[in-house]
């Protein structure tokens, strides 16, 4: 097996938060980050957020900038949690409207991907869940759910979408929050393109077994992509592999 490895471009961001949302650190340029990514042993692509990345305008540009420093984009990840209109959820709302744009952005991000020859999409479904008891119709959640990223699978079934699970954050209470809800959404949805995007850091948040929930996605075929981060299981830092012991 040919293992490709690659890395946001945030990861060299100005990692903001709420109690320093003007970030810690000064962003950096789209060549500057990509000159220290060259230098980092092993990696060969990187991974872009739209619209958030600041990217030249022309994807034909963008694929050769990337050529220049022997990288090329791994894979898509629309941007479906930053802006308030999502705190209902994208995938999940009874909000027609906007579940209408979270598959608006999708299908962006799936034309983006084959403009730029990458391997996937990745969709997280960061609002799509509640933070009290029956705040949220959970048949009806999970109803739009499979009917909003089924149409969003079957746009171009050449793609690969990646669906990330997460037990919380934003919300207290995520609807596919672990590897078992992820599968049971895939297996739903029915498309041979629509599979999983194992978090190492999110698996370990919700008390996992790595190696376990790694093999029962591979059994069906299922592994699209795998985030290597971890945590100390309480949040979600995204802190480098192999310092904690957890």
């Amino acid at each position: 097996m040919n293992l490709k490895v690659d890395a946001h471009l945030w990861c060299l961001g100005s990692y903001s938060e709420r109690y320093v949302p003007g970030g810690y650190f000064d962003d950096m340029g789209l060549e500057e980050k990509l000159e220290i990514f060259k230098k980092a042993k092993g990696l060969s692509g990187v991974v872009v957020f739209i619209p958030t990345d600041p990217l030249p305008s022309d994807p034909d540009k963008l694929i050769k900038l990337l050529k220049d420093y022997d990288l090329k984009v791994s894979s898509i990840e629309p941007e479906n949690w930053a802006d308030r209109k999502w705190k209902n959820g994208a995938f999940s709302t009874n909000e027609t409207k906007i579940r209408k744009d979270a598959i608006k952005s999708m299908k962006e991000g799936i034309d983006l991907c084959k403009e730029l020859k990458a391997d996937s999409v990745l969709l997280w479904p960061a609002h799509d869940g509640l933070d009290y008891p029956f705040q949220s119709n959970y048949k009806d959640g999970w109803k739009y759910l499979v009917e909003t990223i089924r149409e969003i699978g079957e746009y171009d079934q050449n793609v690969k979408i990646a669906i990330e699970a997460k037990s919380k954050d934003p919300r207290q209470k995520q609807y596919i929050s672990d590897t078992g809800k992820a599968l049971a959404l895939v297996s739903e949805i029915g498309l041979k393109n629509v599979g999983c995007a194992l978090d190492v850091g999110h698996a370990i948040m919700a008390n996992e077994n790595l190696a376990e929930s790694c093999a029962l996605i591979d059994r069906w075929g299922k592994l699209f992509q795998i985030h290597i981060n971890e945590n100390y299981k309480d949040s979600d830092p995204d802190m480098g592999i192999g310092t904690i012991k957890y």
